[in-house]
């Protein structure tokens, strides 16, 4: 297919959601969010989660770099979520390996990996990653189900293996 049928695709499935609370449709077309209806803020910007996430046990840290660099310098514990959206949608196979190895050589025993992509499939299978990642069913396809952007194919949740930092894939740390 032609760039012109992808976005067309797209397109199609956009109009298909509730525009008047589609987040990414208001910040695609107007650079902001429809503020005069609380459901068309993502969850995390909406007063009771935001308030909310202030009293959780989860620390964030952010790095003005690289992901790529960012996991050459992880914690001790290493990490337990990474969240992708569809930044693997943009990188060659080999980048993709690479980060996902990354990832398996820095995430904590069963650190979740979500990944939402325009890519129907399961990223993992494709790279032959599968001894250190699972994919978690039904999870991923009742996400899959509740994207609500019409951006996104798939939405997969993968659990990485117990153990996959001794799996001949990653070579030596």
């Amino acid at each position: 297919t032609s760039m012109v049928d992808v976005v067309t695709a797209r397109l199609k499935r956009l109009a298909q959601t509730n525009l008047e609370t589609n987040w990414i449709a208001w910040i695609a077309a107007s650079g902001h969010f429809n503020h005069n209806v609380s459901k068309a803020l993502p969850p995390y910007l909406r007063p009771e989660s935001h308030a909310r996430s202030f009293g959780g046990p989860t620390h964030v840290h952010f790095r003005n770099y690289s992901l790529h660099q960012a996991l050459e310098d992880p914690p001790e514990q290493g990490w337990s979520h990474f969240s992708l959206c569809d930044v693997l949608d943009w990188m060659p196979a080999q980048v993709q390996r690479d980060l996902l190895l990354r990832i398996a050589r820095r995430g904590r025993a069963g650190a979740m990996v979500l990944t939402r992509s325009v890519e129907d499939g399961c990223i993992v299978d494709r790279l032959g990653l599968g001894e250190l990642f699972t994919l978690i069913e039904p999870l991923s396809t009742e996400a899959s189900a509740r994207e609500r952007s019409g951006l996104y194919s798939r939405v997969n949740a993968y659990r990485l293996v117990d153990g996959a930092q001794q799996s001949p894939l990653l070579g030596s740390s």
